[in-house]
């Protein structure tokens, strides 16, 4: 009675060793993208949804997210006005984050839809974005910025 797991306890030790492993990878797994992903987030909403719609007041409201290159990457020479037509604030939806180690770095690529309100047409574009995020203290941070795209004929 009872016999079966005083038996082979060796057996039910390696079980549960392996689930809490697998539950460990897919906790740390979930904050291993969601931080970068906060990070994201606050960078597109600084670059498409900035306080002062000129290029310092973008530039400022980005910078908290940027480290290394990226700060001279995004650096405007002068300061000047967004659009000439009027500033439009967009919106960020969909943000998705795919993020792969590489040495001490990680190379991240986000897609995401930018929603452009000006004149009610509500119109969406999808979007990628690529670059190189850096562990600084416990922040993440853009540390090099590779490309920021619109797909074309991709429907979301």
């Amino acid at each position: 009675i009872g016999g079966d797991t005083v038996k082979h306890p060796f057996r039910h030790f390696l079980i549960n060793t392996v689930i809490g492993i697998a539950i460990a990878t897919f906790s740390l797994s979930a904050l291993y993208v969601y931080a970068p992903k906060a990070m994201m987030n606050g960078l597109l909403q600084g670059m498409y949804s900035p306080k002062t719609a000129t290029t310092m007041g973008q530039y400022e409201a980005m910078k908290p997210y940027l480290t290394g290159e990226a700060i001279q990457t995004f650096m405007p020479d002068r300061d000047t006005p967004i659009s000439a037509n009027g500033f439009q604030e967009s919106t960020i939806n969909d943000l998705r984050i795919f993020v792969t180690p590489q040495g001490d770095d990680y190379l991240l690529m986000a897609r995401y839809e930018l929603g452009n309100n000006k004149s009610n047409t509500n119109k969406k574009t999808t979007m990628v974005f690529q670059g190189t995020v850096r562990k600084v203290s416990n922040d993440y941070k853009l540390a090099a910025f590779d490309s920021n795209r619109a797909l074309s004929g991709v429907t979301p």
